[in-house]
């Protein structure tokens, strides 16, 4: 019988993936492994409307949508000249619907990553010495982005608009995918590290056995640290066709 998709990325998100599983008779189960919650640093806020930043970064949906949030509290918004970025389609398509400045995204066949938004940066032609970016992220996340922004000689600052932390399943969530484990077998879906040792907390090492998809080579190999031995690694916008290849 056909494997059942996992889907673990935190909500709300718009990814169209639960669509396109649908879409193809493939079941899916939803259950979230990180709930996102706004944080709020009244510092750091105090100060932000009186800021002037040449780039704003949102590493996804959530940054946008907490972000936005934040900003109409404090009667904060974007220069018409700062320019927008993001790591991704999603998060770009939740920029142009909250600001209406110059969006820089990764093209659509390069990495939809750090690097790949570096080499957009880079094309844009926007990254120059003493530039200030402002990276809008969770309360923990990766460097690389700002160590890359350091070295060129550009002045960042970190927001921290929202955390993740660990979502229990309710009992419901466990017994369905307890159930599909041991009677149709998962495909997991992981789009971040921290969904991943979330998902561990719920499962025991029989998942182990289960094939994975990920979105970031860097996740893939924290799985495969776990004893994950079936990993795939495909762009966000590839997620659903690497699902439906893996359900048989």
């Amino acid at each position: 019988m056909s494997r059942v998709a996992l889907l673990s990325r935190p909500q709300p998100v718009r990814d169209g993936v639960a669509q396109s599983l649908s879409d193809a008779g493939m079941a899916y189960i939803d259950a979230p492994t990180l709930r996102v919650t706004a944080h709020i640093d009244p510092d750091f806020e105090a100060h932000l409307p009186t800021q002037y930043y040449d780039g704003m970064v949102c590493v996804s949906q959530h940054a946008v949508f907490f972000a936005a949030e934040r900003m109409a509290a404090l009667n904060f918004a974007p220069a018409p000249d700062t320019w927008l970025a993001a790591v991704g389609v999603a998060t770009g398509q939740a920029i142009k619907e909250a600001w209406p400045n110059r969006l820089i995204t990764p093209q659509v066949d390069d990495a939809q990553d750090t690097d790949g938004l570096w080499r957009a940066l880079q094309q844009a032609q926007v990254l120059s010495p003493a530039k200030r970016v402002l990276i809008i992220r969770a309360q923990t996340g990766r460097d690389a982005l700002r160590e890359r922004l350091q070295n060129a000689n550009i002045e960042v600052d970190i927001w921290s608009c929202y955390r993740r932390d660990i979502l229990p399943w309710t009992p419901t969530q466990q017994a369905q995918v307890n159930h599909a484990l041991q009677q149709h077998g998962l495909v997991i879906a992981l789009t971040s590290i921290e969904g991943l040792h979330g998902l561990m907390q719920h499962l025991t090492s029989d998942v182990l056995q289960q094939p994975v998809v990920t979105i970031h080579p860097a996740i893939a190999d924290a799985a495969r640290q776990y004893g994950f031995e079936r990993v795939v690694c495909v762009p966000p916008h590839q997620m659903s066709a690497a699902l439906l290849a893996q359900r048989d």
